[in-house]
This record gives structure tokens, sequence and C-alpha cells, in this order.
């Protein structure tokens, strides 16, 4: 069976997601899942056409959720769209098919902005942050994006 649901960094909607905290979670109707492969593309025809940008290869994980794979930073562009699949191995070594291609934008390499926390009225417990970033447009944007997400792969903390 192949699996379903697949989410970076548990976003229904990855934009701007910074390549080297990478974390994919998928769904496996059947148990007994002793293994999983992740492959990269650049578009959905490089896909399927097997040109990866990066194959991770059967890694040996049980786990369905926050998996990190290995040396995919390194391997992805910055600020550009990624398509990309999973394949999941059982317990006797068969491989399921692929799942449905998912898609994910990988934020600009530069855009770290340094963080001012905001303690509470009593100067304590900084639990809030304000972000700033400078920088300039060649022209003015019909519309704007702005996204912001702990890093922490838990919804709830998100």
């Amino acid at each position: 069976m192949k699996p379903v649901l697949t989410t970076v960094n548990l976003l229904s909607n990855p934009l701007s997601v910074i390549k080297d905290q990478l974390t994919f979670s998928y769904l496996q109707g059947k148990s007994g899942v002793s293994g999983c492969r992740f492959v990269f593309a650049k578009s959905e025809t490089a896909l399927a056409n097997k040109e990866y940008l990066f194959d991770s290869g059967v890694m040996n994980t049980t786990e369905t959720t926050g998996i990190v794979v290995e040396g995919l930073g390194d391997a992805l562009p910055c600020d550009a769209m990624v398509v990309a699949a999973v394949q999941t191995v059982d317990e006797e070594g068969k491989a399921s098919g692929f799942s449905k291609p998912f898609t994910f934008f990988t934020a600009k390499e530069d855009w770290n902005p340094k963080g001012v926390w905001v303690a509470d009225q009593k100067g304590e417990n900084p639990d809030f942050c304000l972000l700033r970033k400078e920088f300039s447009l060649e022209k003015v944007p019909y519309k704007a994006l702005l996204q912001l997400t702990a890093r922490s792969p838990e919804k709830a903390r998100q």
C-alpha cells in the first residue's frame, strides 16, 4: 500500500521552509513498515523520469513522523520548488509504490532574521519574539506572502 498524506515539517502548505531543517511525515495504512525511501526532484516530470536532486535510499526506520533525511539540505537549492515522493518497505523487504508527489518551497539562503525576545511585564518568561529583516525589492509587488512557523515538528507548538 502506498503512503498517503505526506507533510513537510507538519505543514499543510510548506512555503519557504529552511532546507537544513526539514522533517517528513506520512500515513501508511498497512502496519509493519521497516523502512522508507524519499526521492526529490525539481519538477513532477523530473521525478517521473527519475532525474533526482536527491535519493535517500532505503532508510531503516519504523517512524512515520518527524523523519530527517540526512544530507538532503546540501542537495537542495535555495528559493526553489521541490517535488518529492516517499516509498515504504515492509518487514519482508517488499517496497510499496511511491506516494503521490508532494511539493514544498525552500527559503532564500540569507533569510535568517535575528529575533528579539520579549519578556512579560515582570521581565520574566521570554516567550514572544519580534523578527526583523531588511531587504530591497526591484519593484513593488502585487501581493506578498508571509508565513511564520516554529521549528518544532509538533503541531501544537507551531
